[in-house]
């Protein structure tokens, strides 16, 4: 039932490691892309990425996730 704020705090963490200089590394990717599909989306989108943004999303003033 939470899943646009989940994938909303998936973009928001993207965005941030994007800013800090981070590069997603498309040799990780071992298929091919669909036309409609990004590197990003295809590599933010792995459960755990999901699970600690669903940590946020949760428990926005938590000092600390753990998975």
């Amino acid at each position: 039932p939470r899943s646009n704020e989940i994938y909303a705090e998936g973009e928001k963490i993207s965005n941030e490691i994007i800013k800090y200089g981070h590069q997603y590394d498309s040799s990780w990717i071992t298929r091919v892309l669909d036309e409609d599909e990004t590197v990003e989306a295809v590599l933010c989108g792995h459960s755990e990425r999901l699970a600690i943004a669903w940590g946020f999303v949760a428990n926005p003033n938590a000092s600390k996730l753990q998975m």
